[in-house]
């Protein structure tokens, strides 16, 4: 009586080549299929960490668009804090200042706090004091500045405390970095109970878009950036998700092929062998 196995020996001795080659390409496609997911979940890790590299440690970037000409207040901040899954804030300013009086050159100043989100996202070490200012390599460069230098900045000198290296695969960005309270005393509209222009919101894991949500119902008006959502980040990934699919899909058509070719190969042989033996009268024909 003929079982699986005594059928699958059988056939393995009749054309053993063949078996082996079926063998082979099925395995080829399953690890080359196999490469293909790793390859996808490694550029995913990949993006995760260009996301942490380039924007530290925050999750959502909360406030109001620069022609708005509003701030947040304390209350505000108070409300974010209040959010669950929210577990760290910090204030940040944005005003345009004139740097260097007599050169008439006006930059982007950002007004900071010292915790640890603020400075995992602009990437600075050291404390700021009210006379203390952090300066981007490119802006330090056109202004011939190093560290202890003297910068002015809106007819104050700050004293420069650390300079900012160019992030590897980015252009130096025209920044200066002062405390919030300096900062923010320099915007439109300043009033004592505002905190600043924008708040960097650290969250936990896989809450930031639940909570963007909710930052929006409290204010229609608020704009919400989500980090993971960033435009180029999301469409070099898609970008290589299709290519990779698409290869993936290509594989597995190839292999069929190829396992079709050989099992036909295989059969054809197996037919001959069977029409010989008819021939000879050795198999009883129908």
């Amino acid at each position: 009586m003929f079982t699986m196995r005594t059928i699958a020996l059988k056939l393995f001795r009749a054309a053993w080549a063949n078996v082996l080659t079926s063998i082979s390409i099925i395995t080829i496609s399953i690890c080359l299929v196999m490469t293909m997911s790793v390859y996808i979940w490694n550029a995913n890790s990949q993006m995760k960490a260009d996301i942490q590299a380039l924007y530290g440690d925050m999750d959502l970037m909360v406030g109001y668009n620069p022609d708005q000409q509003q701030l947040l207040t304390t209350q505000q901040i108070e409300d974010f804090s209040a959010l669950p899954g929210v577990t760290q804030i910090s204030s940040v300013s944005i005003a345009q200042t004139t740097v260097e009086q007599e050169k008439n050159t006006t930059f982007y100043t950002v007004g900071v706090e010292n915790d640890d989100l603020v400075k995992s996202r602009y990437h600075f070490a050291v404390n700021l004091g009210l006379n203390d200012a952090v300066l981007s390599e490119n802006v330090a460069r056109i202004f011939k500045k190093s560290v202890g230098d003297s910068i002015e900045i809106q007819s104050k000198n700050f004293v420069v405390q650390e300079i900012l290296p160019t992030m590897k695969g980015t252009d130096s960005p025209n920044i200066i970095l002062l405390p919030n309270t300096i900062v923010k005393t320099w915007m439109n509209n300043s009033q004592p109970q505002t905190v600043g222009m924008f708040a960097l919101i650290k969250t936990k894991d896989d809450l930031a878009k639940a909570i963007g949500t909710e930052l929006k119902q409290l204010d229609t008006t608020l704009r919400v950036d989500i980090m993971s959502d960033d435009d180029l980040f999301k469409q070099n990934f898609q970008s290589l998700m299709v290519f990779m699919v698409v290869l993936s899909v290509f594989i597995l058509l190839i292999s069929s092929v190829l396992l079709l070719s050989t099992f036909q190969l295989l059969f054809y042989k197996i037919k001959e062998q069977l029409m010989i033996l008819r021939a000879r009268g050795i198999c009883e024909t129908s």
